[in-house]
């Protein structure tokens, strides 16, 4: 929470045309999905290939 915060809100929307007034509707949620989403993933990058 306190880096969102942190950010300015006077900037533009970023690509996805949300603004952080928009944003800050139920930030606390999104957050939460947000980090649950990255724990779970097990991401494997596939081994680097020799050349």
């Amino acid at each position: 929470m306190d880096s969102f915060e942190a950010q300015p809100g006077n900037k533009a929307a970023g690509t996805d045309k949300v603004s952080k007034a928009e944003y800050a509707q139920g930030v606390e949620e999104r957050i939460k999905a947000l980090s649950a989403g990255r724990r779970s993933l097990n991401y494997r990058p596939q081994p680097v290939r020799r050349v």
